[in-house]
Protein backbone atom coordinates (compact mmCIF):
# COMPACT_ATOMS: atom_id res chain seq x y z
CA UNK A 1 0.00 0.00 0.00
CA UNK A 2 2.81 2.42 0.90
CA UNK A 3 4.67 1.67 -2.33
CA UNK A 4 1.44 2.22 -4.25
CA UNK A 5 0.91 5.62 -2.57
CA UNK A 6 4.50 6.64 -3.26
CA UNK A 7 4.14 5.51 -6.90
CA UNK A 8 0.93 7.51 -7.28
CA UNK A 9 2.53 10.60 -5.76
CA UNK A 10 5.59 10.28 -8.01
CA UNK A 11 3.29 9.86 -11.03
CA UNK A 12 1.27 12.93 -10.09
CA UNK A 13 4.45 14.93 -9.57
CA UNK A 14 5.70 13.82 -13.00
CA UNK A 15 2.40 14.84 -14.61
CA UNK A 16 2.48 18.24 -12.95
CA UNK A 17 6.04 18.82 -14.15
CA UNK A 18 5.38 17.74 -17.73
CA UNK A 19 1.89 19.21 -18.00
CA UNK A 20 2.83 22.88 -17.61
CA UNK A 21 5.40 24.25 -20.00
CA UNK A 22 7.25 22.15 -22.57
CA UNK A 23 10.11 24.67 -22.81
CA UNK A 24 11.21 24.35 -19.19
CA UNK A 25 11.89 21.22 -17.20
CA UNK A 26 10.61 21.80 -13.67
CA UNK A 27 11.43 19.75 -10.60
CA UNK A 28 9.21 19.50 -7.54
CA UNK A 29 9.98 21.85 -4.69
CA UNK A 30 11.54 20.41 -1.55
CA UNK A 31 8.95 20.81 1.21
CA UNK A 32 7.10 19.06 4.03
CA UNK A 33 3.32 19.33 4.29
CA UNK A 34 3.41 20.24 7.99
CA UNK A 35 6.35 21.77 9.86
CA UNK A 36 4.88 21.48 13.39
CA UNK A 37 2.85 18.72 15.05
CA UNK A 38 1.28 18.49 18.51
CA UNK A 39 0.14 15.00 19.43
CA UNK A 40 -2.27 13.96 22.17
CA UNK A 41 -1.01 11.99 25.19
CA UNK A 42 -2.46 8.73 23.89
CA UNK A 43 -0.68 6.65 21.27
CA UNK A 44 -1.62 7.48 17.73
CA UNK A 45 -0.62 8.09 14.15
CA UNK A 46 -0.33 11.02 11.74
CA UNK A 47 0.51 11.20 8.06
CA UNK A 48 2.30 13.88 6.11
CA UNK A 49 3.86 14.41 2.70
CA UNK A 50 7.52 14.96 1.94
CA UNK A 51 7.88 16.54 -1.48
CA UNK A 52 11.41 16.28 -2.81
CA UNK A 53 13.10 16.42 -6.22
CA UNK A 54 15.32 13.43 -5.38
CA UNK A 55 16.44 11.10 -2.61
CA UNK A 56 15.77 12.29 0.95
CA UNK A 57 16.40 11.01 4.48
CA UNK A 58 14.59 11.79 7.74
CA UNK A 59 16.66 11.83 10.96
CA UNK A 60 16.20 12.81 14.62
CA UNK A 61 13.43 10.27 15.25
CA UNK A 62 12.95 9.87 19.04
CA UNK A 63 12.58 6.45 20.65
CA UNK A 64 8.86 7.09 21.29
CA UNK A 65 8.11 7.51 17.59
CA UNK A 66 8.34 5.40 14.44
CA UNK A 67 8.47 7.02 10.99
CA UNK A 68 7.82 4.98 7.85
CA UNK A 69 9.50 5.39 5.45
CA UNK A 70 12.44 7.30 6.89
CA UNK A 71 13.98 7.65 3.44
CA UNK A 72 12.77 7.60 -0.15
CA UNK A 73 13.30 9.22 -3.53
CA UNK A 74 10.88 11.90 -4.67
CA UNK A 75 7.51 12.82 -3.17
CA UNK A 76 6.15 10.36 -0.62
CA UNK A 77 3.59 10.08 2.17
CA UNK A 78 5.12 9.18 5.52
CA UNK A 79 3.42 7.76 8.60
CA UNK A 80 4.43 8.89 12.09
CA UNK A 81 3.34 6.50 14.86
CA UNK A 82 3.86 7.46 18.50
CA UNK A 83 3.45 5.72 21.86
CA UNK A 84 1.41 6.86 24.88
CA UNK A 85 3.22 9.54 26.88
CA UNK A 86 3.36 8.32 30.47
CA UNK A 87 6.38 10.41 31.45
CA UNK A 88 4.45 13.16 33.24
CA UNK A 89 6.05 15.81 31.02
CA UNK A 90 5.57 16.87 27.40
CA UNK A 91 7.88 15.14 24.93
CA UNK A 92 9.55 17.17 22.18
CA UNK A 93 11.72 16.37 19.18
CA UNK A 94 12.90 17.96 15.97
CA UNK A 95 12.92 15.77 12.88
CA UNK A 96 15.19 16.78 10.01
CA UNK A 97 14.54 15.90 6.38
CA UNK A 98 17.60 16.20 4.14
CA UNK A 99 17.56 16.23 0.34
CA UNK A 100 20.94 16.97 -1.20
CA UNK A 101 22.31 20.11 0.49
CA UNK A 102 18.91 21.28 1.74
CA UNK A 103 17.11 20.51 5.00
CA UNK A 104 13.60 21.00 6.36
CA UNK A 105 12.66 20.58 10.01
CA UNK A 106 9.51 19.18 11.59
CA UNK A 107 8.85 20.06 15.22
CA UNK A 108 6.90 17.43 17.17
CA UNK A 109 5.49 17.66 20.67
CA UNK A 110 3.41 15.18 22.60
CA UNK A 111 1.19 16.34 25.43
CA UNK A 112 1.04 14.67 28.82
CA UNK A 113 -1.86 13.96 31.11
CA UNK A 114 -2.31 16.28 34.08
CA UNK A 115 -2.65 14.07 37.18
CA UNK A 116 -6.17 14.13 38.63
CA UNK A 117 -4.90 15.48 41.95
CA UNK A 118 -3.39 18.51 40.16
CA UNK A 119 -6.37 18.97 37.85
CA UNK A 120 -8.81 19.09 40.75
CA UNK A 121 -6.91 21.67 42.86
CA UNK A 122 -8.71 24.91 43.31
CA UNK A 123 -12.11 23.46 42.46
CA UNK A 124 -14.87 23.15 45.02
Amino acid sequence: MKKLLCSILVGLAALSVTGCDDDEVKTPDFAVSTAQWTFSQQEGMQRMIVSAPGAWTLTGIPDWMTVTPAEAAGPCEITMTYTTNETGAPRKATLTVTCGDETRTIGVEQETVVPESAAGKGRR
